[in-house]
């Protein structure tokens, strides 16, 4: 951690590692904190089906793996047909 002094107050600055894990069917993104601890992970899954011929398309799985988030899981599907 760091230690600023700004006017008369001492500020901590804490540092966070932020990591990714890219993988062929699951990546991983975590937060970890100064001593190495998880402090927040999700992993997520995007997988392509039906692209368009023309324009983009995303789908994406999303799943808190540690934390507040722990269990719950979000899906979203976008396409733009341009």
């Amino acid at each position: 951690s760091t230690r600023r002094v700004m006017g008369n107050k001492i500020l901590k600055v804490h540092q966070l590692t932020i990591g990714l894990d890219l993988g062929d069917r699951w990546s991983f993104y975590c937060v970890l904190n100064e001593l190495g601890e998880v402090l927040h992970q999700v992993r997520w899954y995007a997988w392509g089906a039906g692209e368009p011929s023309t324009g983009w398309a995303l789908r994406l799985a999303v799943e808190g793996t540690t934390g507040p988030n722990k269990g719950r899981a979000w899906a979203v599907s976008a396409t733009d047909a341009a």
